[in-house]
């Protein structure tokens, strides 16, 4: 066994897939192994990439809360590889370089997986070649049918500058933050979209189930409210689908496959895709999505580029929109569909993607809001204004001090009521509407702050359940696990209710009706009256309780806060520390993709 191996495997800071890929890939050179290791790791914590100066540094390599260890650890690696200089890693990397069919890339940017490099050059590849119409301009009827839904105003309408852009662009971006309007934006889109081609396809997409369920909520409620305000689009609303659904059953995917159904040799049967909730999509997937897709398709992409990236490697929204803006060119065009001028709120440069468009109103969360302001302020890392911006909102903003004995006392409190309503004969319906007025998030998974304790918790001393067994009549559930056959999938939230003496799990579809199966037939499952906040994305709880850990953690970051204070609509609980909620306010993710670099050149 190698010197270098043997030590990587005995330090405890890799993971046996990174140690048996360093030792295949290189099973003889230390340096390859080291870069190979290193590649790995890096990939685990969710990076697509190691830039080389990130390479240069060792004390940078591993994040861990023994910082001496972890730089010892470094330190030795590099010796045992013989690597003294950043001259020997430039020679190590050329060699690489220079290699083919090699399952580690190295460009310009960084050190990639060469399939990780292969993928962002795909999404690149297909942002980069569908910014820019090849047909016509709009037609006349259509561009009096955009001032007719954005009528005029002083200040420019952001909403009317994403429609304008979506008429332009094959693919278009729209990123803004909880209620900016991207679904009353893409509602109008899509109006515009069929004045001009009557007979287009549409199909409505996202990341997870509940995002998919969302989505169809808020499209249904926006038909509804165009067609009192519009009778006279009637016509055009009626051809926009009520029902979205998850990008697994858009392609396809079958449990006998490796690939889905839909790829380049049996493209998707749709003219138009509508992605919601785009920051939730990994590289893999994104990749899945444009091989399947056909020729002159136009997709819209929606999503927050300030909340958690996907739970995969890759951080794409964020990537893409991080230089918004648009060139001479675009601006003119865009200054004569809306017939306004945009010198004032945009300068011409030269931009990577010129279809990306960022919301900045929130028509949810007024200037008065506590949820706004505070998401707001994390958003902007501004720590000192925590504390304060709570005690202005008392009656829809609580922190309580998680040191303080009684922490769990609001928990109570806030679940009694669907508890009470467990104990009568009601429907399915109605305890879904119960549930989803409140959901406990939190940071993680592990201790007495986590999902596991706190469903536990909730189980034994509020359920009390009359026997041990492992389900209950009202226990709120989340699959694991994809299950093709009974059409439930991985993050989907059911109830165990019983009935005639039996337990079925149900769960919201796509559309918002239910559906069952006898709970003998579930694939892998946890308790979910606490989620973590990762899986709570694409979902909005009119009372959110956020719980953080007492410890420091790497995963407590400023973006992880922010998803979750946004999931609330009308109020917000957060338990935690003062200490902690600053650290996690201060941290900001870092993901290293290269995207947005391969974009700019």
């Amino acid at each position: 066994m190698s010197k270098l191996l043997d030590y990587a495997k005995q330090s405890g800071f890799f993971n046996s897939i990174d140690y048996h890929f360093a030792k295949v890939v290189a099973p003889e050179n230390p340096q390859y192994q080291l870069i190979a290791l290193l590649t790995s790791h890096a990939y685990g914590m969710k990076h697509t990439m190691i830039p080389r100066s990130f390479l240069y540094q060792s004390n940078e390599w591993i994040s861990d809360l023994n910082y001496d260890k972890a730089l010892e650890c470094g330190n030795t690696l590099k010796t045992l590889a013989n690597i003294k200089s950043q001259a020997d890693w430039d020679k190590v990397l050329n060699e690489i370089q220079g290699k083919e069919n090699f399952p580690i890339s190295v460009t310009e940017a960084g050190i990639y997986l060469t399939k990780n490099l292969n993928y962002e050059k795909i999404i690149v590849d297909f942002l980069k070649t569908n910014q820019q119409s090849t047909s016509d301009q709009p037609s006349d009827k259509t561009i009096a049918l955009l001032h007719e839904l954005f009528p005029k105003e002083d200040i420019l309408n952001k909403q009317k500058l994403a429609a304008a852009n979506a008429l332009l662009s094959p693919v278009s971006i729209i990123s803004g933050g909880p209620g900016t309007g991207k679904t009353t934006t893409v509602i109008k889109v899509l109006l515009l979209l069929l004045n001009e081609h009557p007979d287009l396809h549409i199909s409505l997409a996202a990341p997870t189930g509940k995002a998919a369920a969302r989505l169809s909520e808020s499209i249904e409620k926006q038909k509804s409210q165009f067609k009192t305000s519009h009778p006279a689009l009637t016509t055009l609303l009626d051809k926009i689908p009520n029902s979205s659904t998850t990008l697994h059953r858009l392609l396809s995917f079958n449990p006998s496959q490796i690939k889905p159904r839909f790829h380049s040799y049996h493209p998707l049967p749709t003219d138009l895709i509508i992605i919601d909730e785009a920051s939730m999509i990994d590289l893999y997937i994104f990749n899945l999505l444009i091989q399947a897709l056909p020729k002159n398709i136009r997709v819209i992409i929606l999503g927050d580029k300030d909340q958690l990236a996907s739970v995969e490697a890759g951080a794409i929204m964020g990537e893409i929109c991080q230089d918004i803006g648009y060139d001479q060119s675009r601006l003119a065009q865009l200054e004569a569909i809306i017939g306004q001028s945009l010198t004032e709120e945009f300068l011409p440069k030269n931009v990577p993607l010129n279809n990306v468009t960022l919301l900045t109103k929130s028509h949810r969360f007024s200037a008065d809001s506590g949820i706004g302001q505070l998401s707001k302020m994390v958003n902007e890392q501004k720590y000192r204004a925590f504390l304060p911006t709570i005690e202005k909102y008392p009656e829809e903003l609580t922190f309580i001090n998680s040191r303080d004995e009684n922490w769990l006392q609001p928990i109570n409190n806030f679940l009694k009521p669907y508890i009470e309503l467990c104990k009568t004969e009601v429907s399915p319906e109605k305890l879904f509407k119960a549930l989803h007025q409140v959901r406990i998030l939190c940071a993680t998974n592990i201790s007495d702050f986590g999902t596991k304790f706190i469903n536990e918790y909730i189980s034994t001393q509020l359920f009390k359940p009359e026997d041990d067994r492992q389900l209950y009549h009202g226990q709120a559930i989340m699959i694991l696990q994809n299950d093709y056959v009974n059409n439930v999938f991985n993050g989907d939230v059911g109830i165990i209710v019983r009935e005639d003496n039996r337990l079925i799990a149900y769960f919201e579809s796509d559309n918002g009706e239910l559906r069952y199966i006898p709970v003998q037939l579930l694939p892998q499952y946890e308790t979910a009256f606490a989620m973590t906040i990762h899986k709570s994305q694409g979902s909005e709880f009119d009372h959110v309780i956020i719980v953080l850990p007492d410890f420091s953690s790497q995963i407590l970051t400023k973006e992880l806060l922010y998803t979750g204070i946004t999931r609330a609509k009308k109020n917000l609980t957060i338990i935690g520390t003062p200490y902690n909620i600053r650290q996690t306010i201060e941290r900001k993710t870092e993901r290293f993709s290269g995207i947005s670099y391969q974009l700019s050149h």
